[in-house]
């Protein structure tokens, strides 16, 4: 029987269907046994549902500056500690 850790790091094979037949069974047995990993599952479904509902919005440019800037400083913070 899976642990709770792993179930949630098998959500997404098992949400979108791709999972084994014979462990996406053992996840199941697990949720019907553990009410917050239930719990979670269906949340990240949901989640899943909403973000699929979502309209693509076009960034702003100055957004879009600011991302790419931050996003740099990152990269060469990252660096310096390699």
């Amino acid at each position: 029987m899976p642990s709770c850790r792993e179930v949630t790091q098998l959500l997404i094979d098992y949400v979108d269907g791709t999972m084994a037949p014979d462990l996406r069974t053992e996840l199941t047995a697990h949720m019907a046994d553990c009410p917050p990993c239930l719990a979670f599952m269906r949340t990240y479904r949901e989640t899943i549902r909403l973000a699929e509902d979502l309209s693509c919005e076009e960034m702003p440019d100055a957004v879009r500056v600011r991302l790419e800037s931050f996003l740099r400083r990152m990269r060469l913070e990252e660096t310096r500690q390699d």
